[in-house]
């Protein structure tokens, strides 16, 4: 029944771009917060990029491409088409603010493989190239263990979609978005 019940609760869409300017870009990670305002309760529900949906007014395409052909109303209208879902709210970031969070909560305690953090590091690569920092910032030692993450080593984390599947890439994304939220409150 409560989770029927959806009188009390509230959907907030979390939505990263892959833009590194002003363009809208696709929107690479979609999580749903689910919070249930009469227990207390989040549920965190991710949308896979690549899956084929709807898309109003354009057709069949993935999911992902709903943002970069209308920003973020063509998103929450795909969502709902397919999904009957509501969103109340929203929030969307890029690879900057994401860094700039992650920064602000003053980084973030993550278990990392070895091949994740040979991973991390490749993704470093672009995202010093962004920042304007040498090459090498901020890397870290390939050997596992649970690590502080700044914020572009968070980005390079949660970026990562060459070890295992889009469910692993989507785990590691709602790992990230839980330890965020642990943290704000």
């Amino acid at each position: 029944p409560l989770i029927c019940d959806t009188k009390y609760v509230k959907n907030i869409l979390v939505f990263a771009t892959d833009s590194r300017g002003n363009e809208a870009g696709r929107s690479d990670t979609m999580i749903l917060l689910s919070v249930n305002e009469k227990t207390g309760k989040i549920v965190l529900c991710s949308f896979m990029r690549d899956i084929l949906v709807s898309i109003p007014g354009r057709g069949l395409d993935k999911m992902c491409h709903a943002h970069a052909y209308g920003g973020w109303q063509l998103l929450l209208d795909t969502i709902k088409e397919n999904y009957n879902i509501d969103v109340d709210h929203f929030v969307k970031i890029n690879f900057f603010s994401f860094i700039d969070i992650v920064d602000a909560l003053g980084g973030l305690d993550v278990e990392l493989t070895v091949d994740e953090i040979k991973t991390l590091n490749f993704y470093l690569l672009e995202g010093n190239e962004l920042l304007g920092r040498p090459a090498g910032t901020d890397n870290l030692p390939e050997k596992a263990g649970t690590y502080h993450l700044n914020g572009a080593q968070a980005l390079g984390y949660a970026r990562n979609r060459y070890d295992g599947e889009d469910f692993q890439r989507t785990e590691r994304q709602r790992i990230i978005i839980g330890k965020m939220i642990f943290l704000s409150v």
